[in-house]
């Protein structure tokens, strides 16, 4: 679960979120030389919230949006789980083994090498 998930979800309520590369883009815009000048004279307001000052109940709607993915998290893990113990009675544990990953750090030989 990550940002994204739950910026998609908080739009469907009339929020406009915003990707990192697009928010780079608009700062650097108002970098520009042209703006630049303008700032010599009076400051330029940019408003980047996204209309997000707008909803009252952010902090609930956030919460709601992060326990429903959670939720969905859950399940899909206990459905791997179940899928693992079905292609355990079905194929064997050995069979399993051909499928796991193995961690290099942990491994029964590491690699050392010395430096002279």
């Amino acid at each position: 679960m990550g940002p994204t998930n739950v910026a998609h979800e908080l739009e469907s309520h009339g929020v406009r979120t915003f990707s990192a590369k697009e928010m780079a883009f608009d700062i650097l815009g108002l970098m520009h030389p042209l703006l630049f000048s303008i700032t010599q004279v009076e400051p330029i307001w940019a408003d980047l919230n996204g209309v997000m000052d707008r909803l009252p109940d952010l902090a609930d709607i956030t919460t709601r949006i992060r326990s429903k993915l959670n939720k969905e998290v859950d399940l899909h893990r206990a459905i791997a789980c179940d899928n693992s113990a079905d292609f355990k009675v079905i194929n064997g544990v050995a069979a399993e083994r051909l499928f796991q990953t193995i961690n290099p750090s942990t491994s029964q030989f590491p690699l050392r090498v010395s430096c002279p």
